[in-house]
C-alpha cells in the first residue's frame, strides 16, 4: 500500500525505484520460542528531504518466498496553528507468524526491477546445559555447568533456597562460561540440608551471516529464546563456624 496526502504530498515524495532511494539499508529482527517465530524488516533511508515509496513492482521475499510487503507512505499532517509536518513511513514487512516450513538460516530480499537488497541471518542452536557441584554459603549459591566450547547462548537463571524451617530466598543471576553464582542472604537459616531448585532461561541472539546491501543491521532483541530447564538439588549450607 502506498498512501501520499492529496494534493501536496508530492512535494514531498512519492513512488520511486530502489536504484534511486537514497543510502539505502536493512533493518530485520526475528523472534523465536520453541515453533512459533516473528518477522519484521524495514527498509531503511536518507528522508531528510525526500519521502520515497516503492513502485508497484516491488516485492519482498523470506527464504524465497513472497511475502507481504508495504510499499510505504507519505503522510502530510495539515497545519493545525503551526507549520504542519510530514510523516515518512518506510517500507516494511511484518510478519506476526512466520511459515513452519520457512526454517533458518533466514535470508529476507527486497527489491524491485532497478535493484534487490538481501540479509542472511540466524541464531546458533541451543542445548540445554547441565548444573552440578552445588556449593551454597551465607553470601552466594554457586554451581558448575557445561556448556560447548564457543556457545554464545545467554543464560538466565533463578534460584528458589528453602530451608528446613520454611524459610526461602530467590535470587537471579546470569551464567558464565563454567558457572553461575547466585547472590544470596542465608545466615537466618537454620543448620542441614536447603533444597535449591534452579530454572535456566536460554536466549541465542542472531548473527548476520551475509549483507547484499550498503548496510544490514539486526535489531536488538533478535534471536531465539530456548526451552527452561530445571534442576533441584539438596546442599548442606556452609557457614564460617563450619
Amino acid at each position: 500500500m502506498v498512501a501520499i496526502a492529496a494534493g501536496c504530498g508530492a512535494s514531498y515524495g512519492g513512488p520511486a525505484p530502489l536504484s534511486d532511494f537514497p543510502k539505502p539499508s536493512l533493518t530485520v529482527s526475528h523472534q523465536g520460542a520453541g515453533n512459533s517465530d516473528s518477522f519484521s524488516a524495514t527498509l531503511d533511508f536518507d528522508d531528510i528531504d525526500w519521502c520515497d515509496v516503492l513502485e508497484s513492482d516491488a516485492f519482498a521475499r523470506l527464504n524465497g518466498r513472497s511475502v507481504p510487503l508495504f510499499r510505504g507512505e507519505v503522510r502530510v499532517i495539515p497545519p493545525q496553528g503551526d507549520d504542519g509536518g510530514v510523516e515518512c513511513r518506510h517500507p516494511s514487512v511484518t510478519l506476526d507468524q512466520v511459515p513452519s516450513d520457512l526454517s533458518a538460516p533466514w535470508t529476507f530480499e527486497i527489491g524491485d526491477s532497478s535493484r534487490s537488497l538481501s540479509a542472511t541471518f540466524a541464531a546458533a542452536p541451543i542445548g540445554p546445559v547441565v548444573l552440578s557441584n552445588p556449593v551454597l554459603t551465607n553470601a552466594a549459591l554457586t554451581l558448575a555447568l557445561q556448556r560447548q566450547a564457543g556457545d554464545t547462548t545467554v543464560i538466565n537463571g533463578q534460584a528458589t533456597l528453602s530451608a528446613s524451617d520454611g524459610q526461602s530466598t530467590v535470587s537471579s543471576a546470569e551464567a558464565g562460561q563454567d558457572g553461575i553464582l547466585f547472590p544470596t542472604f542465608t545466615a537466618l537459616f537454620p543448620p542441614g540440608p536447603v533444597t535449591a531448585a534452579v530454572v535456566l532461561n536460554y536466549f541465542s541472539a542472531d548473527q548476520l551471516l551475509d549483507c547484499q546491501a550498503p548496510r544490514c543491521t539486526l535489531a536488538m532483541g533478535s534471536g531465539v529464546s530456548g526451552v527452561p530447564t530445571t534442576s533441584t538439588f539438596t546442599v548442606q549450607l556452609v557457614t564460617p563456624a563450619d
